[in-house]
């Protein structure tokens, strides 16, 4: 058997174990093996902003996590319980910063490439149900894109301005800042696959390259910059997330 397969039967397992408990905790959902997917967009490397710059995006990276997936938000918290003991899990459980609901989550931050379609899967739990949100974070280690939460590289063109530029992005410090609310209303189950396809395209919008000077090497986006700026609300818009249930 392969190590997937494996997996797959231990979190099998697992569901059942913890799930069993809830027969009598009112409407909570079983708890079922799902998949998380995080994948880019080729088609985006080549585009026309609203500004009307002719984009040719060569690198776009994004530091994407934690994921969480939330349940309606009327519907009522429900606590699972094993013989005298709380089960400790987050699904079914309440989000602090919400306080909604979390049918399933994923707590790595990642950093995923935007213009490739090769998707970085993660197996988890989650609680089986309706999902109407999704939150996504954004939330850099130090030791991922330099501590910087974004990064582009590429040429921009209109009329006749060019501008190469490579560039970090970065969003504020506070929780509204570090996070994507993204609408979605899907129906979690066993063996379901949530996908996030992110969309550079969002970042660079509205980014005004033509004010980033004459450079005489790639371009960064300053701080306080128009560019860095609109790149910053860029990546913070729900345009930039894509999600959809297989």
């Amino acid at each position: 058997m392969t190590p997937r397969f494996v997996l797959r039967i231990v979190l099998g397992a697992l569901a059942l174990t913890l799930a069993a408990p809830s027969c009598n905790a009112g409407t909570g959902g079983r708890l079922v093996p799902i998949e998380l997917r995080l994948v880019g967009d080729p088609s985006a490397s080549r585009f026309t902003t609203a500004l009307g710059f002719e984009v040719t995006l060569d690198e776009a990276e994004l530091v994407v996590g934690p994921l969480y997936a939330f349940a309606p938000a009327d519907e009522p918290i429900t606590r699972r319980t094993h013989g005298a003991l709380a089960v400790a899990h987050a699904h079914g459980g309440l989000d602090p910063l919400d306080g909604r609901k979390v049918r399933a989550e994923m707590l790595d931050r990642v950093v995923i490439d935007a213009l490739s379609d090769e998707p970085i899967p993660f197996e988890t739990l989650a609680e089986e149900g309706t999902i109407d949100e999704l939150r996504v974070g954004l939330e850099a280690e130090p030791t991922q894109l330099d501590g910087h939460l974004a990064r582009v590289v590429g040429t921009a063109t209109r009329d006749d301005v060019t501008r190469a530029f490579e560039a970090f992005v970065d969003v504020g410090a506070s929780p509204n800042e570090r996070r994507v609310l993204v609408p979605f209303a899907a129906e979690l189950t066993e063996g379901s696959v949530l996908e996030l396809r992110l969309d550079p395209r969002a970042w660079l919008d509205g980014v005004a390259f033509d004010r980033l000077g004459a450079c005489e090497s790639p371009c960064d986006f300053p701080d306080g910059s128009q560019a860095a700026t609109a790149a910053a609300l860029g990546v913070r818009s729900v345009r930039a997330y894509a999600p959809r249930l297989e």
